[in-house]
């Protein structure tokens, strides 16, 4: 990803203030940051057997999202793993954690329109409707290590909204297939109380990602 030198230099002083609670999200864009603390709400998503996942059944650990695309060979692949490590790094440490995957591809390939004016960064995507048969490949990837949810397009739009997750479908680029996504890609933290607190790169390492949760557990 090419960075301007007048946006690296930024964003290091970014960084030095500590904003959105851990690191700043990396970026060419030189939009302004969402506050976490206009993130959250109520929704409700479902996993891959089709149980409802409410926002409260998700409280009582912390909890590290991210909203991608299941058939996605770009920044999905970077930071479900990150996730996954973090969260089991994080309960061999004594801090119950999860990581949890939502799927923003609505199934039976409905188009979901932009959510407009909210967090910046995208990155594309591309692949059929989701039929879910990418998204249960997925969850037994990470053997259980990662909750993978997602929803009808009212359900998504809810949640991507508590998120201030961007999404747009594109024309496919050259050389894809069906279709493409723009989405917003941080690693979003939420507290045991369902509280955002923060919200890093796809592309953190995952001890930076333990780093930010475990400064968060210990202040709380």
């Amino acid at each position: 990803m090419r960075v301007l030198t007048a946006f690296a230099a930024a964003t290091a002083l970014l960084l030095a203030a500590g904003i959105a609670g851990a690191e700043a999200p990396k970026s060419n864009h030189t939009h302004s940051r969402p506050d976490p603390a206009t993130m959250g709400g109520t929704y409700a998503l479902r996993d891959i057997a089709g149980r409802t996942v409410t926002s409260d059944s998700l409280k009582g650990r912390w909890t590290l999202f991210y909203f991608g695309y299941s058939r996605c060979t770009d920044t999905c692949p970077l930071a479900l793993p990150t996730i996954v490590e973090a969260a089991r790094t994080l309960n061999q440490r004594g801090i119950p954690a999860r990581a949890v995957f939502v799927d923003i591809e609505p199934p039976s390939g409905t188009i979901t329109p932009r959510n407009p004016g909210i967090a910046p960064t995208q990155h594309g995507h591309h692949g059929a409707s989701n039929d879910g048969a990418a998204m249960t490949e997925i969850a037994q990837r990470f053997a259980g290590g990662l909750l993978v949810l997602t929803g009808s397009r009212s359900q998504l739009n809810a949640a991507t909204v508590a998120f201030q997750v961007r999404r747009e479908h594109t024309p496919p680029r050259p050389l894809e297939k069906g279709h493409s996504i723009n989405h917003t890609s941080f690693i979003y933290i939420a507290s045991p109380t369902g509280t955002v607190t923060g919200y890093l790169p796809y592309d953190a390492p995952p001890a930076n990602v333990v780093r930010a949760v475990r400064d968060k557990a210990s202040g709380s």
